[in-house]
């Protein structure tokens, strides 16, 4: 793996993260008064926007760039896949009995879903990660 990978500053990384955070929330409370329709009638733009924005949160620096951060990334990758290629083979075997597969051909078929699967790996692994860090630290 190249040693220096071209990523976008880390201040895109807390934007992109702000602005999914902030539309789940306005999405949740859209759901709980069932009169502002916000999110039914913005609910096509945002989906794209929402794509954009976890591509550039994949896309971004972290606080420390490190060689262990770049085998995260490449891990969250590799971890994606295998998530992704075992539900389009699920799909593939529900299909063939003719059982209903809405759930994961909906799940397989969605771009922003890959994307959020590798970066929820990714992110989770860092987590884990500092935390080992840090108790390794106070021992």
């Amino acid at each position: 793996m190249q040693k220096n990978m071209k990523l976008l500053p880390h201040s895109w990384n807390i934007i992109s993260i702000t602005f999914i955070l902030t539309w789940l929330i306005v999405y949740q409370f859209s759901h709980l008064w069932p009169g502002l329709h916000l999110a039914q009638q913005l609910s096509p733009y945002i989906q794209y926007l929402v794509t954009i924005a976890l591509v550039i949160a994949c896309f971004s620096r972290e606080k420390v760039e490190d060689e262990m951060i770049n085998s995260f990334r490449l891990k969250a990758v590799a971890w994606t896949a295998i998530i992704w290629f075992t539900l389009k083979i699920l799909s593939f075997i529900l299909f063939d009995l003719k059982m209903d597969t809405d759930l994961v051909d909906e799940l397989t078929d969605d771009f922003s879903i890959v994307v959020f699967t590798y970066l929820l790996l990714f992110k989770i692994r860092i987590f884990v990660e500092n935390k080992r860090l840090a108790h390794d630290k106070q021992s």
